[in-house]
């Protein structure tokens, strides 16, 4: 179903919509990394 949902999605809102939210997301995730690193 997930499969499915992700297909859909990236049909919707477009691949370079989704790459944007993903390098978003790293780009938090490694600064609370650093911040729990201190």
């Amino acid at each position: 179903i997930m499969w499915n949902w992700n297909i859909r999605s990236s049909r919707h809102y477009g691949l370079d919509e989704l790459n944007m939210l993903k390098v978003e997301l790293v780009k938090v995730e490694l600064g609370l990394r650093k911040w729990s690193s201190r």
